[in-house]
């Protein structure tokens, strides 16, 4: 997947794969993606998240739970209880900043994979998302700014330090 920032409070999905769209039952394309989450609470906190992402080159990792319609109702009697367990699925999303014009990021590549429930059609849309976890991740080093100009015109191989004799080396 990938959104694309229009400003702080809008991130509409760029694009959004057949799988993605299938797992949320509509196409998403051009959809604003705090649509999909109930809570107001969700929508601010993934506000903030998306804004530390796009501004300070973070990584956004998300546990959620979804509803899955139908789920625990297929091969069942009427009068039969359903499992409340077969209900919802648990989800992880990653969102990853995406430099895209002049140094800034405006856009986030992402994925979404559920997690495997026994008993629920992995086909089923999911409903009713809610964050139950969030992690914001600092990458080790800051982002590299390099020109794909300057280097097609050196005509070198990306080259590091080695510290034992001072000599540079092509990677590898």
């Amino acid at each position: 997947l990938i959104l694309e920032r229009v400003d702080f409070e809008t991130y509409k999905f760029r694009l959004a794969g057949t799988r993605i769209c299938q797992q949320f039952g509509r196409e998403l394309r051009g959809e604003d993606f705090f649509t999909l989450w109930d809570l107001d609470e969700d929508r601010t906190t993934l506000e903030h998240h998306l804004s530390c992402i796009t501004r300070q080159f973070k990584i956004g990792v998300f546990t959620f739970e979804a509803a899955v319609a139908d789920a625990g109702t297929r091969g069942r009697e009427p009068s039969e209880p359903v499992d409340d367990r077969l209900r919802t699925v648990t989800c992880e999303m990653i969102l990853l900043p995406l430099v895209h014009t002049q140094g800034r990021v405006d856009r986030c590549l992402g994925a979404i994979s559920r997690a495997y429930s026994p008993g629920v059609e992995a086909q089923a849309p999911l409903t009713d998302h809610r964050l139950t976890q969030t992690n914001l991740i600092v990458p080790d080093r800051p982002p590299v700014r390099a020109s794909l100009s300057s280097v097609a015109t050196s005509g070198t191989a990306a080259k590091r330090e080695d510290e034992d004799d001072g000599n540079q080396r092509p990677f590898g």
